[in-house]
């Protein structure tokens, strides 16, 4: 039983409503970071979605108990992912400016992909039926 709700990827994942949620972006691009199929460290944003995921996953989403945990620990994972990669690995420095100006560049067009679909970050985010 535990496994049916667990492992369903069509109750776990909605390809309708998830192409909006911006940290499946940031996922999708931190592996490729990962794997050198991408020149931009995404740490920045990963640790601004973790900050940003944990209250909202406790205390806004109204999702089943086991994805707000496998929520957080993608997240934890992700970032932990470009941590080591960013610091380790590339031996980058805390502020790196092309990284930074991808991170902020990336977000707008997040922003432009919502209005051209007639969306917003209030209307995914904080208002009813959370996703």
């Amino acid at each position: 039983m535990i496994e049916n709700k667990f492992f369903n990827q069509n109750k776990f994942f909605n390809q309708n409503k998830d192409i909006y949620v911006f940290c499946f972006w940031v996922w999708i691009l931190s592996i490729l970071y990962f794997f050198n199929l991408f020149p931009f460290s995404l740490f920045y944003l990963t640790f601004i979605s973790l900050i940003l995921t944990i209250p909202y996953q406790l205390f806004i989403s109204q999702q089943n108990v086991y994805r707000k945990i496998i929520v957080i620990y993608i997240e934890t994972s992700v970032l932990l992912i470009n941590y080591y990669k960013h610091f380790y690995y590339n031996k980058k420095k805390l502020f790196e400016l092309n990284d930074i100006l991808f991170n902020i560049f990336l977000f707008i067009i997040y922003n432009i992909f919502l209005v051209i679909n007639k969306k917003s970050i209030i209307d995914l985010y904080l208002k009813p039926p959370f996703i």
